[in-house]
């Protein structure tokens, strides 16, 4: 009888350690590096050609133009704009982020090009292929706040946040790994106060920790998911743990009838649990 657990909602706890306000962390320094992280988020994957190739293409995108200043220098101002420096200003990324939450009340794990284009059919019907896409960004922000200006703020996520996610995958025990990655997707937002610091549809990567096959004497299987961070809206990597507040809250949900354990899935002899 084939076991699995596809697309449940579980209960994952946040985890602040000691209550610090998001900022990027963890930003590459090798100039490869901002360049491969600005065009992860901008198309989705590494783009061909040297490295003065692909800058120059990135600057034509982003401004309808390519810069004459050092490489350094203009790598640095890329991955500034587009992911930030942890100073707080609205980069591309929030702000689309901001603009996409604000019209489909959700974002979605699609490349920021990809992600604009469709933002750009749904408000005006068409792609707009004038202009470089920082500009047709702009002009979306314009028509959503006043001024066009996104306010930002920083904050401090509260140890212990609950965050109700679903997996994106079927598990099955005899299938899948140790190892293998499991991405997940936040069902709500997340808010401090007023300001929205998870933006529903913020997608994770969780690893398979172990895998435990159903026993003799109706004993369950079990996967164990390690669960790392969820994106802000800013592109923080907020990160999360699967912690005993949140071990309880969703086993509430399944003794109610609603969602699977995360952490520790069962896989029992009926099926999912």
């Amino acid at each position: 009888m084939r076991r699995y657990i596809a697309c449940f909602v579980i209960m994952c706890m946040l985890m602040v350690s000691g209550g610090t306000s998001l900022a990027l962390a963890n930003a590459p320094t090798a100039v490869t590096d901002k360049i491969l992280a600005v065009e992860l988020e901008l198309y989705g994957m590494e783009q061909a050609g040297a490295l003065m190739e692909r800058t120059a293409r990135v600057e034509f995108d982003l401004y309808n133009e390519a810069y004459a200043k050092p490489i350094i220098e203009r790598v640095e101002g890329l991955y500034t704009a587009v992911i930030g420096d942890g100073s707080g200003s609205p980069t591309f990324i929030s702000k689309l982020n901001a603009v996409e939450v604000t019209f489909n009340k959700t974002i979605t794990d699609k490349p920021a090009k990809t992600r604009l284009e469709d933002m750009e059919k749904t408000i005006s019907g068409t792609v707009h292929t004038e202009g470089g896409m920082m500009a047709r960004l702009n002009a979306l922000a314009a028509m959503t706040f006043p001024g066009g200006e996104v306010a930002m703020e920083r904050v401090t996520l509260p140890k212990d946040t609950l965050i109700k996610i679903s997996i994106q995958k079927e598990l099955a025990g005899r299938v899948n790994k140790a190892g293998e990655d499991v991405p997940f997707r936040a069902e709500d937002n997340i808010y401090v106060g007023e300001a929205l610091v998870i933006p529903k549809g913020a997608m994770g990567t969780a690893k398979i920790k172990k895998i435990a096959d159903p026993a003799l004497f109706g004993k369950d299987g079990r996967i164990d998911l390690e669960f790392k961070h969820l994106p802000g809206m800013d592109g923080t990597k907020v990160p999360i743990e699967m912690g005993d507040v949140a071990k309880k809250m969703t086993q509430s949900q399944i003794q109610a009838g609603g969602a699977a354990l995360a952490g520790m899935v069962l896989l029992g002899p009926l099926g999912a649990a």
